[in-house]
């Protein structure tokens, strides 16, 4: 992070702004369904940094944090269904922080959550050992099924799931309060059930799956996650140097 707590999110910010303008600056041929999942990505991009822009990091203002819940919770609201919101998220210490991105998306009767991390608190995301590598490949993205509506339109889930990111705190503190009690709270159960439900394939259009009890549903091209096998991303190791800038973060939750 720069510049201390309040600067948080700053990266991200750019690096949305960036990478949003380099995938409409590609130059090669695309499909219909490519152009339109570009397009969905970009307008995605943008609203992340708008609201990145806009949190209060750091700020430990209640004021200001309830406004800015209040605009989160009204995006949510009017995602239309089989489309994807990308929210900044993380947390912050006194010295800094440490970026996620949230990305929400909606379906019939329901919603589902991808956490994208590309540094500390990957410890809670799947890891396999590589001896190529010499060290580990992990799940950059989590998702998060079944969520119920009345759950995500609820400005306190909202509240719970942010509070690190306005009030500093140790962050082996914060990581934990997001990852071991808010987000198994969202569909009630626990976080590694969600993990490897979705990497073992059940989840990505078998007979438990979303996708299979929504005919509506079935992983177009352009979902990033909610059906389709091809929505779970490979495991991969961390970058080498880290990811200060967030533009591995930005370029894995436009995934």
């Amino acid at each position: 992070a720069a510049g201390g707590a309040d600067g948080a999110l700053r990266p991200l910010v750019r690096s949305a702004t960036d990478v949003g303008r380099a995938l409409g600056q590609l130059a090669m041929p695309t499909s219909s369904e490519e152009a339109e999942a570009l397009g969905d990505a970009r307008q995605a991009l943008v609203g992340l940094g708008d609201l990145a822009l806009a949190c209060p990091a750091g700020s430990r203002d209640n004021k200001r944090f309830l406004v800015w819940i209040e605009e989160v919770v009204d995006r949510v609201r009017n995602t239309p269904v089989g489309r994807s919101l990308l929210l900044p998220g993380g947390w912050c210490t006194r010295a800094g922080g440490h970026p996620l991105v949230y990305a929400v998306r909606r379906h019939h009767g329901h919603y589902a959550l991808a956490v994208t991390n590309c540094g500390d608190g990957l410890e809670y995301h799947p890891i396999v050992a590589d001896p190529l590598l010499d060290g580990f490949r992990y799940a950059h993205t989590v998702v998060l099924d079944d969520v119920d509506p009345g759950t995500l339109m609820d400005a306190s889930t909202w509240a719970l799931l942010y509070r690190p990111l306005i009030f500093p705190a140790p962050g082996k503190k914060q990581s934990e309060h997001i990852y071991a009690k808010v987000l198994p709270f969202l569909n009630k159960r626990p976080l590694m059930a969600s993990a490897y439900h979705e990497r073992g394939g059940v989840g990505g259009g078998g007979p438990g799956s979303a996708a299979a009890r929504d005919p509506n549903d079935s992983g177009s091209p352009n979902e990033p996650f909610g059906g389709g096998d091809d929505r779970v991303a490979p495991l991969t190791a961390k970058a080498r140097g880290g990811d200060a800038s967030c533009a591995r973060l930005a370029l894995e939750a436009a995934r």
